[in-house]
């Protein structure tokens, strides 16, 4: 079970038990020379000892939390440069920021994008020019090159 409350991340480094534990607390208590009865909030930290109800394994809470797991993303951001299919109008080129695994999941993302916003062309016809890691913005813009 995945605690959410107030004992995740904590569990036992000796046996793995997450369910309960005995945790040194700090909280108000109204005491008599008959006996205590606590009330408001109880309050710890990573000092408090700790000890697991299972294997009576203890420590502090620090020792007992474990680092939460990092979501690593599975795809990450890309930018593509494809050339169009020579359709003998020139050079014409076509820039996406897409999301993939890997750089040429990034070049079918594109190609996939490309294709549904220019019907009649298949997407393996469009040539990857350039791919980069990260949505790059960028002002595409051509120049005529002329000799000095």
């Amino acid at each position: 079970m995945t605690n959410t409350n107030c004992l995740e991340n904590i569990v036992c480094p000796h046996c793995g038990h997450t369910d309960s534990f005995i945790i040194e607390v700090k909280t108000h208590a109204d005491v008599t020379d008959e006996g205590a009865v606590t009330f408001g909030p109880m309050h710890w930290d990573e000092w408090s000892l700790i000890q697991c109800k299972h294997c009576d394994t203890a420590g502090t809470v620090a020792e007992f939390t474990r680092e939460p797991q990092q979501h690593k993303p599975s795809h990450r951001p890309y930018s593509v440069l494809l050339l169009y299919p020579d359709t003998g109008d020139g050079l014409e080129t076509y820039y996406a920021h897409t999301e993939a695994e890997n750089p040429d999941a990034a070049i079918a993302n594109a190609r996939t994008e490309a294709q549904a916003v220019n019907p009649g062309m298949e997407a393996g016809d469009f040539l990857p020019l350039i791919v980069l890691p990260g949505h790059i913005e960028a002002e595409l813009f051509y120049r005529d090159i002329a000799p000095w």
